[in-house]
């Protein structure tokens, strides 16, 4: 529950900054793929956005309280 928190929080901040997004592998496959959300559990949310977003995109991570792990 708590990725899908995490999920809606940054989706709804790409949203309002006009940054598309894609969400990748376990996060965008739980609803249709699992019968619970508690039946598949979460490391990381993994997104796909174009690189003339990337330093958008870090910024608002930043901001939502994030850090990178460069």
């Amino acid at each position: 529950m708590r990725a899908l928190k995490q999920l809606e929080e940054i989706a709804f901040a790409f949203t309002k900054y006009g940054i598309p997004m894609i969400v990748l592998k376990g996060c965008a496959a739980i609803l249709f793929l699992y019968d619970g959300l508690g039946l598949r559990e979460f490391d990381d949310i993994d997104l796909l956005i174009q690189e003339r977003h990337l330093a958008d995109a870090r910024k608002i991570m930043e901001e939502l309280g994030y850090e990178s792990a460069d």
